[in-house]
């Protein structure tokens, strides 16, 4: 079992502080670290966006909806709107994906605050890899994705929602198996980014939800869609 040194906390205390700094430049971290709000979002997306309907089916496996489920009873911060297998058209690798709205906990402006978010995104990404584990066997990368939400008025549709991307997250499928029976905290969870084995990245610009939801979703009933979404 691992041991954290007084001397290695410290370091890595520091590091975090610099990881959390870097994160602020970015335009999907800035909400979830409570720099940018929800009506930023919409206004920036309302001055560039067509809005396109996403679609809902009942084609899906029910072992992943129950996985998705379980993913939400864990977790009182996400909502599970997709979770699917697929492969990356880029690298022809497996994938199994997983995109959620995640609405992090409110805490002060200060570095603890700062701190308590990252650990509620840390845990919320660490549920899915564990709560995931029989439905994503074959996979070889393990895709985590979180949204941030915001709400327009439309002439059509009237109030609507719409995802936009905050972070996406991709691991190994058994680099994240291994690092889930050692000790898990925020600083094994920074180790994870900084040795390069978690991709941990925010868009620097707007990137919106366009997939097709096949999980049921209890905190907003539509989604609006665009910008379509990497693999």
């Amino acid at each position: 079992m691992r041991r954290t040194s007084p001397v290695y906390s410290a370091f890595a205390l520091l590091t975090l502080m610099v990881f959390v700094t870097a994160c602020s430049s970015l335009p999907g971290l800035r909400v979830l670290t409570g720099e940018e709000s929800d009506e930023t979002l919409t206004e920036r997306a309302v001055e560039s966006v067509d809005w396109v309907m996403a679609d809902k089916t009942d084609r899906t496996d029910p072992s992943l909806i129950e996985a998705g489920t379980r993913i939400e009873n864990a977790n009182q911060f996400v909502d599970v709107i997709e979770i699917r297998p697929g492969i990356d058209p880029n690298t022809n690798q497996s994938l199994f994906v997983v995109n959620m709205l995640f609405r992090p906990p409110r805490t002060a402006n200060t570095l603890q605050g700062e701190i308590e978010r990252l650990e509620a995104i840390r845990r919320s990404i660490e549920i899915v890899w564990q709560g995931t584990v029989l439905e994503s066997e074959g996979s070889q990368i393990l895709v985590v994705r979180l949204y941030t939400t915001g709400e327009i008025v439309t002439l059509d549709n009237g109030n609507s929602v719409f995802g936009a991307l905050t972070l996406d997250t991709r691991i190994d499928r058994s680099l994240a198996l291994s690092y889930m029976q050692d000790v898990r905290n925020l600083e094994t969870f920074v180790d994870l980014i900084l040795n390069g084995a978690l991709s941990y990245t925010s868009p620097e610009q707007l990137v919106l939800y366009e997939g097709t939801p096949n999980h049921p979703m209890f905190m907003y009933p539509t989604i609006q869609t665009t910008n379509r979404d990497p693999g």
